[in-house]
């Protein structure tokens, strides 16, 4: 059997380009005695390829922060569910970051600012667009998604270079923790906690060594307290599932609300049957809303 086919694709096929070193950092934290050894931080990318081999950067840049519950970020396992958001049109950069089970969630915050200045120095070399990069956070990488671009130079890393900006045109968060000090507060009366609870798993972020200090070091790790009328905030898309058990439905009531009350733009997805992390999040549909959230907004 002979067959000619005429097999249309989209306008964008996908590349991509693995283990690009960001940032060169301690390997272990400060205090340790052995803060002097360093690490590579690196980057996984996937960029657009035009299929008429016409380059039509340059790209908006989309740098996704992967989760897992604030350890060493599950940053390949997200790869294929991206694709078809390179192939929307769009660079997309997938930082590593120091997980917790070392150091502190203000040193994974600030390696998010860091490779959002990395991005905005190198966008050239990828044909990114250095004026036009999103955060886009899922679970805990939602959560430093948020502190980063609302936190500003709070969780700055004392090794970059300050002239380079670190803000971000917008930010995409997926079923992230928003209200630390709510969730902490929800489960006051509650005896026992299991130590994989979000309240529990807040109040270990939250380093506190002196109780009473407890309420301020849970509010300064909720990206809700940094929310502020008129304030100079980038606008957030947020998508959030009916079903999720990990991270409960009002983190992204409460920064909807929180938002819409500061004037600040905000797109809110609440999506049906869906619990954390789940596929959906990752479909056609939810695809399209993301890109057309960027485009609209730049």
């Amino acid at each position: 059997m002979k067959e000619i086919l005429d097999l249309s694709c989209g306008t964008y096929g996908c590349g991509y380009l693995h283990d690009l070193e960001y940032k060169r950092t301690s390997a272990f934290r400060k205090g340790t005695g052995i803060s002097s050894m360093r690490r590579s931080l690196n980057m996984q990318y996937l960029f657009p390829s035009p299929v008429d081999k016409v380059s039509r950067g340059p790209y908006p840049i989309v740098m996704f922060v992967s989760g897992g519950a604030w350890r060493t970020p599950q940053v390949h396992f997200r790869i294929p569910f991206l694709v078809p958001l390179a192939r929307r049109g769009f660079l997309v950069a997938m930082p590593d970051y120091r997980g917790c089970e070392l150091f502190s969630y203000k040193d994974a915050v600030s390696d998010v600012r860091s490779a959002v200045r990395y991005m905005r120095t190198h966008a050239a070399e990828y044909e990114g667009d250095p004026s036009r990069i999103f955060l886009m956070g899922e679970s805990a990488g939602a959560h430093l998604s948020l502190l980063a671009a609302y936190g500003d130079g709070k969780f700055d890393d004392e090794n970059d270079d300050r002239n380079v900006s670190a803000q971000v045109s917008g930010v995409i968060e997926l079923y992230g923790p928003t209200d630390c000090a709510g969730e902490v507060e929800r489960h006051a009366c509650d005896e026992e906690l299991d130590e994989g609870a979000l309240a529990s798993v807040c109040t270990r972020l939250a380093e506190c060594k002196d109780r009473s200090k407890l309420p301020d070091l849970l509010k300064a790790i909720s990206p809700v307290s940094y929310i502020e009328k008129d304030a100079a905030l980038p606008p957030v898309f947020i998508a959030h599932g009916e079903e999720d058990k990990l991270v409960p439905i009002w983190h992204a009531e409460t920064l909807y609300d929180a938002l819409t009350a500061a004037a600040i733009p905000a797109e809110y997805c609440r999506l049906q049957h869906a619990g954390h992390g789940n596929w959906r999040f990752y479909e056609d549909e939810m695809m399209d809303r993301y890109a057309a959230f960027i485009r609209e907004t730049i």
